[in-house]
């Protein structure tokens, strides 16, 4: 996981990139990223696959 990016707090957004293998036996071990944002006031939660982002490894 990227480190957190956290805006200026009138738009109540973190930001962070995840990385991983696929759980679904269909995918076969698929390694994958998938970008995800929260909204601290509405505690919604968006994900979408990020293919072609990086982050560094925090390693």
């Amino acid at each position: 996981m990227s480190e957190l990016v956290q805006f200026d707090d009138t738009l109540n957004k973190v930001v962070t990139l995840v990385t991983g293998v696929f759980p679904q036996r269909t995918l076969k071990g698929a390694k994958g990223k998938m970008l995800c944002v929260y909204d601290k006031r509405t505690k919604q939660v968006w994900i979408d696959e990020a293919k072609g982002w990086s982050a560094p490894d925090l390693h």
